[in-house]
């Protein structure tokens, strides 16, 4: 019993375009979205996803899957979710952190400058601008001081830079 791994991750987003930009040029995922056919759209949009979303069909969508690597099995997605029918509910993520819910995802990456760097050119907002915590250990396993940022995507959905 168990999981084996976490396999995706949706975030909603109000214009898949700049989202898909923001996410593969920012942290450079790789957009492994797959081609579907008519029916398999037609599908989703009438049946599985109205199902599974929780919303009284049918639905109308944009969506797009992204990965760290192009085709590395095992990778976890990051699901941008553009609704237009229905349509999105308010602007901005969340205004504070302490909402019922998911809060953050938090994305451990080799070029933490270069990250930071891209999010300052975009005018991503900061709820912290660069960080380091010493973190957790005991004496057989000494904590490491990690480097972090919190900030928030187009949308104000709250994402946290880890240097690896």
């Amino acid at each position: 019993m168990g999981i084996s791994r976490i396999y995706l991750q949706t975030i909603n987003c109000t214009d898949l375009d700049v989202s898909l930009e923001f996410y593969t040029q920012v942290f450079g995922f790789v957009d492994v979205t797959p081609e579907r056919d008519a029916a398999l759209q037609a599908d989703l949009e009438n049946n599985v996803y109205p199902a599974l979303f929780g919303v009284d069909g049918p639905v109308a969508f944009r969506e797009a899957y992204l990965a760290e690597t192009e085709g590395k099995p095992g990778d976890a997605l990051i699901h941008l979710f553009q609704w237009r029918t229905p349509a999105p509910v308010g602007r901005n993520a969340y205004p504070t952190s302490n909402h019922v819910g998911l809060v953050r995802t938090q994305f451990q990456v080799d070029d933490f400058d270069g990250v930071r760097q891209r999010l300052i050119a975009r005018g991503a907002k900061f709820y912290a601008d660069e960080f380091e915590w010493l973190g957790a250990g005991n004496s057989a396993n000494p904590p490491k001081p990690s480097r972090l940022i919190s900030a928030l995507d187009p949308d104000g959905v709250m994402m946290q830079i880890k240097a690896r």
